[in-house]
C-alpha cells in the first residue's frame, strides 16, 4: 500500500476519534481514548518508515492533528477539574449533613 496515503488515512481516523471524544465531553460522557492512542502510535510508526521528504509532506496535516489533540486535552482537563470540584462540594455537603445529624445538642 502507498505509505503516504496510509498515513493520511490514519490521520483522518485520528481526527474522527478526536471528534468523537469532543462529542462525549460535550455530553459529559466518559471518553475512551485508547483507540486514539493506538492510531497515533500507528502514525508515528508509519512516519518513521518514510523517507524524510515524504514524512515532511505530512507536516501540515500533523500540525492540524496536534492542534486538535491540544483542544481535546484542554476539554478533558476542564471536565476533570469541574468533576473534581463537584465531588469536593458533594463531600463538603455530606460532611456538613452528617455533622448536623450527629450533633448531641440537636433539638
Amino acid at each position: 500500500m502507498n505509505q503516504p496515503a496510509e498515513i493520511e488515512r490514519l490521520i483522518a481516523n485520528a481526527r474522527a476519534h478526536i471528534s468523537a471524544g469532543q462529542q462525549c465531553i460535550a455530553l459529559k460522557q466518559p471518553v475512551d481514548l485508547s483507540g486514539l492512542e493506538a492510531v497515533v502510535a500507528n502514525i508515528a510508526g508509519s512516519l518513521s518508515l518514510l523517507p524524510r521528504d515524504q514524512a515532511l509532506a505530512q507536516r501540515n496535516a500533523l500540525i492540524v492533528l496536534f492542534d486538535e489533540l491540544g483542544r481535546l486535552d484542554d476539554a478533558v482537563t476542564k471536565l476533570h477539574h469541574e468533576t473534581g470540584e463537584q465531588l469536593r462540594q458533594m463531600s463538603s455537603r455530606r460532611y456538613a449533613t452528617s455533622a448536623y445529624g450527629n450533633n448531641p445538642n440537636k433539638p
